[in-house]
């Protein structure tokens, strides 16, 4: 018997709906930042912290200590 499947509680409501998450890598070692999608982003890391912010964001990278900038779509 096929056990249900459960959403991943480590995911907002509008990101298990549409399952479009767009990674967010470091410009200068290629190391996931984050994930995004539309306006929304999701920030996780060790020992379960997790943030969900809204665009823009900047922030540096725990690898390489480059500064990272997401600004989102433009506004038409």
């Amino acid at each position: 018997m096929a056990t249900p499947t459960t959403p991943n509680h480590r995911t907002s409501p509008a990101h298990r709906a549409t399952g479009r998450l767009t990674a967010w890598r470091c410009r200068g070692c290629g190391a996931l930042l984050g994930r995004y999608l539309d306006r929304r982003m999701q920030i996780s890391f060790a020992r379960g912290h997790e943030y969900y912010v809204t665009l823009p964001v900047t922030t540096r990278c725990r690898t390489c200590k480059s500064l990272n900038e997401l600004s989102g779509r433009k506004s038409a």
